[in-house]
C-alpha cells in the first residue's frame, strides 16, 4: 500500500486498495492491525507468536524470499502464512529458496493462486 523505487509495479494506485481494504474490514474493527509500512519495517512491530500472517508485498524474488522469512521467524508452531500470486514465477520461486535457506522441506497447499503452509 505504498511505493518505493525499486518495485516493478510502481505505477498501481495504492491509495485506493488501501481505502477500499478498510472499508471492508470496518465490521472487524478491534482484530486486526494494519501497518502500513515497509515489511523490513513492519516486521520490528509484530509479535514473535502471530497466528497467521498473509504476505502481499513485492512480488521480486529477493523480496518474496525476505517476506517469507522474516514471517516465518515470526509466526508460532502450528500458526500459518499465506500470500497470492503463486502462479507468478518470482513468487514461487521466492518462496521455495526461503524454505531452503530456513531448511525446511514443508507442505505448500494451492488455492487458485494462493498458497498456504502451516508451521510444524
Amino acid at each position: 500500500w505504498i511505493d518505493y523505487e525499486e518495485y516493478p509495479e510502481k505505477t498501481y494506485n495504492y491509495l485506493s486498495d488501501y481505502e477500499l481494504t478498510l472499508e471492508r474490514i470496518k465490521p472487524y474493527t478491534g482484530n486486526y492491525t494494519i501497518i502500513r509500512k515497509k515489511s523490513d519495517e513492519a516486521m520490528e512491530d509484530m509479535p514473535d507468536d502471530l497466528d497467521f500472517v498473509y504476505i502481499d508485498g513485492n512480488h521480486t524474488v529477493s523480496y518474496v524470499k525476505r517476506d517469507m522469512i522474516n514471517c516465518w521467524r515470526k509466526v508460532k508452531p502450528g500458526g500459518y502464512i499465506t500470500g497470492d500470486d503463486w502462479s507468478m514465477d518470482e513468487v514461487m520461486g521466492g518462496i521455495l529458496l526461503a524454505l531452503k535457506e530456513l531448511g525446511l522441506s514443508t507442505e505448500i497447499e494451492l488455492f487458485g493462486r494462493n498458497w498456504l503452509i502451516r508451521k510444524p
